[in-house]
């Protein structure tokens, strides 16, 4: 018998024997070994059941029956079919005037799934199509306005049919700045500084900065210009203050944005005293000197930490420790009080820290 079985479903194999005594039923697979799982059998044997059927299940299967009067035997030939699926569907995409365009298709299926492409909707003539057309590609030089399109991929057998499409958008416009003209940036000095010229364009546009009146692009170690058309200016110096311009030119046209940075004073701290040593009993305060930027003000903010972990703000232990915005004060010292103890200053363009280690003697 032969028996055809779709991939992922279930197989039944039914053998049916007569005689006396009732013969016995077993079941081999001819071509290889039967499920690691050992499979089902039902109706006192005279059914083979397999769930979820894979590949390796396809073969030659036997059933025998058999007494104390002889045996017969009786060959199931399983073919395990699947319908199609797809290994790489077709990608489409914004192309400029005058790019090259080539669309994949692939699927696997059993029977082997035939391809065929189809242009918004409607089946593709290798005739009269411009460009080159076989069962896994199709390919367009020298795009044109004309060839956007939707581009359909078809691969069907007798167990079904599945469908990708490529939306394929051929354009030929001036950049457009999607960064708003007229951004404030600031940083801190020793910082990098991010200026972001986000653009859109079709061909695509060469970008270049430049800083006040020059005309010249940034081209110094120190810039560097991500392929998005962010401007990074690494290590960033008080001279690095001032207006920038991004310009984006294609073969259709051209545009500018500009944008301003300001460069910070970096914040600094020091605690004092440094790694103090102090008796028990005795009291100690640590003061956290710090200088900040005076446009950094409303955003200024100290914390301290000891060991890593973050000390509150109101006094603790009933009034021995007491945290007054810069200064920590710690009475009647004991071995407990011993540790790092950490000042953080935070703004909202940097943070940095500073630590003193306080010894118990």
């Amino acid at each position: 018998s032969s028996v055809t079985v779709i991939k992922g479903g279930v197989l039944l194999l039914e053998c049916i024997a007569e005689g006396l005594p009732t013969p016995h039923l077993s079941w081999v697979k001819v071509t290889g070994n039967l499920p690691k799982d050992e499979p089902e059998t039902e109706n006192f044997g005279k059914i083979l059941k397999i769930d979820q059927v894979t590949a390796t299940d396809e073969g030659t299967y036997q059933c025998t029956a058999s007494n104390p009067m002889g045996r017969v035997k009786h060959e199931f030939h399983v073919h395990v079919e699947e319908p199609p699926r797809w290994i790489k569907e077709p990608e489409g995409g914004v192309y400029s005037v005058g790019t090259n365009l080539v669309l994949l298709c692939e699927a696997i299926g059993n029977p082997e799934p035939t391809i065929q492409w189809k242009l918004n909707g409607m089946p593709i003539d290798s005739r009269t199509f411009r460009g080159r057309i076989s069962a896994r590609e199709i390919s367009l030089t020298n795009l044109q306005l004309q060839d956007s399109a939707v581009y359909q991929c078809e691969a069907s057998n007798k167990h079904g049919t599945i469908l990708a499409s490529a939306n394929v958008n051929v354009l030929n416009i001036a950049p457009l700045i999607l960064t708003s003209d007229g951004e404030n940036y600031a940083t801190v000095v020793g910082y990098s500084a991010f200026l972001h010229c986000e653009i859109f364009a079709s061909p695509a546009a060469d970008i270049r900065w430049t800083k006040d009146d020059s005309i010249e692009p940034l081209s110094t170690l120190r810039y560097e210009l991500n392929k998005n058309g962010t401007l990074e200016i690494k290590e960033t110096k008080k001279e690095d203050s001032g207006s920038y311009a991004c310009w984006a030119a294609n073969s259709v046209g051209k545009r500018a944005i500009t944008a301003n940075l300001d460069i910070r004073d970096a914040t600094k701290l020091v605690v004092t005293p440094k790694n103090p040593r102090v008796l028990k009993s005795h009291s100690i305060l640590l003061k956290c000197q710090s200088e900040y930027d005076s446009h950094l003000k409303h955003s200024f903010k100290l914390s301290w930490r000891k060991d890593g972990d973050e000390l509150p703000v109101n006094s603790t232990e009933g009034g021995r420790i007491i945290l007054d915005r810069d200064t920590l004060f710690i009475s009647s010292v004991t071995q407990e009080d011993q540790g790092v103890y950490t000042c953080v200053a935070r703004t909202s363009l940097d943070s940095v820290t500073a630590k003193s280690q306080l010894i118990v003697l």
